[in-house]
């Protein structure tokens, strides 16, 4: 290699550590924040341990829970170990964006092909992840709870180690190599069917960002239009939310920063079945959760009337949903009509010649959907020592369902975008230039 691909490579790697250490410094302000606001908790050394656990989360790691407990009224020793791998999906998507625009800055610098241009920017993840794995090797909250006075269990929680090894390097290498190709497809130099793929993937992340964007508002109108529903507590939109949530101010504020990060988990698992498919659980249990032809409720009884609700096969509590919430068939359909007209503009292509690159936009808009179900699911293991039971849950959109159903949604939807749009800017009109506008700036992506 070169001078000029190792300085190029050298820069990709810082820019994967700075990408880490900003992360990083999100967790320990979210630790921080809530022992400040609390005005009491853990040792300062502790409060740092909680935040750097908090980078794993960022990236979808699993916290290992363990107890070990020496009883000596049993005669034994025994343990229990609980894994629950789930990701704040706000912060994700941050760190995500870090990585990508690390990646475009290198691969721009670094120019040529679009392999080279990929590799280049994939290049941002070994810094990016070896940071994370060190960091969970070396971090571990250690603490020891004391139940009667029969024993006092040793309390671990730690970071998977090969996971925060492999998931954090998949991400960012996936992010980064996505800007490589981002530096490629605007080019100057780029031919007319990279220009084309520029156009296609630009419609399917409006897609994706603008499901993601009315999935929330959805859910902020259903909370305001049934205040005394459960709805109510999923966006921070109702009195009953806020009375709830701030009637201890000082927990308050460490929930509401915790609810703003997985506000993105809510809206994918609003997306989906908003598409038609289903919130699951899978694993020990087997059940759909959230339908249009199926509510799953968490309690019972009836706020009506005291009567249990109607059980479905797998036991849980389940009715229709009510017709109001047909109204969440607009979220794909807005979403992917603006879509493909944003594609259609993009590609400069109105009326049917824009039709393939808006369907195009819909093969994008499916695989970010795919991406963003297995993200914001929540997986759960459990064991016990000794023979004890053990077994793994997930919660979650049914990722396979929903790509499915996004790539029906996205085609149809993005190519009659596109095909209805009779008019597109020129590149003047539009600021586009090669992906750039007046002042040399990137406006593609």
């Amino acid at each position: 290699m070169n001078r000029g691909g190792l300085r190029h490579l050298g820069e990709a790697l810082a820019r994967g550590a700075v990408a880490f250490v900003v992360l990083a410094a999100i967790g320990q302000a979210l630790a921080f924040g809530a022992r400040i606001v609390a005005g009491t908790g853990p040792s300062v050394a502790t409060t740092a341990k909680i935040g750097a656990i908090y980078v794993g989360a960022f990236n979808h790691v699993a916290i290992e829970i363990q107890v070990a407990d020496d009883a000596s009224m049993a005669g034994g020793s025994g343990s229990t170990s609980v894994s629950i791998g789930v990701a704040l999906l706000a912060v994700t998507a941050f760190g995500l964006w870090l990585v990508f625009r690390s990646g475009r800055s290198v691969a721009q610098r670094a120019g040529g092909t679009v392999p080279r241009r990929m590799l280049l920017g994939a290049a941002v993840a070994p810094a990016y992840a070896g940071l994370v794995f060190a960091l969970a090797l070396l971090v571990e909250v250690r603490t020891s709870l004391r139940i009667g006075g029969f024993s006092s269990p040793d309390l671990r929680v730690s970071l998977s180690a090969w996971q925060a090894l492999v998931l954090p390097f998949c991400l960012a290498a996936a992010a980064g190599a996505s800007g490589g190709v981002a530096s490629a497809l605007a080019s100057a130099e780029a031919t007319v069917r990279q220009r084309a793929a520029r156009a296609a993937i630009a419609g399917g992340w409006r897609m994706f960002v603008l499901g993601v964007a009315l999935s929330i508002g959805g859910l902020f109108v259903a909370g305001v239009a049934q205040a005394d529903d459960a709805v109510a507590f999923l966006t921070p939109s109702t009195a009953s939310y806020w009375r709830a949530v701030f009637d201890r101010p000082d927990v308050g504020v460490a929930a509401f920063a915790h609810h703003v990060a997985v506000l993105p988990n809510e809206a994918m698992w609003t997306l989906v079945p908003a598409m038609g498919g289903c919130d699951v659980i899978r694993g020990d249990i087997d059940a759909d959760l959230l339908c249009y032809g199926r509510f799953a409720g968490l309690q019972a009884p009836s706020s009506d009337n005291g009567l249990l609700l109607p059980v479905g096969d797998d036991g849980l509590p389940s009715e229709q949903l009510p017709d109001l919430y047909l109204a969440f068939l607009l979220v794909p359909a807005l979403a992917t009509l603006l879509g493909g007209r944003h594609a259609a503009a993009v590609s400069e292509r109105a009326g049917r010649k824009g039709l393939p690159i808006g369907a195009a936009s819909g093969l994008v808009f499916a695989a970010l959907v795919a991406a963003g179900s297995l993200l914001s699911t929540i997986v759960i293991t459990y064991g016990a020592a000794a023979g004890g039971n053990a077994g793994w849950v997930l919660f979650g959109p049914d990722a396979l369902a929903g790509t499915a159903l996004a790539v029906g949604w996205g085609c149809v939807g993005g190519a009659v975008g596109a095909a209805t749009t009779s008019r597109v800017r020129t590149p003047t009109e539009a600021g586009l230039d090669g992906g750039r506008n007046a002042s040399g700036r990137d406006v593609s992506w």
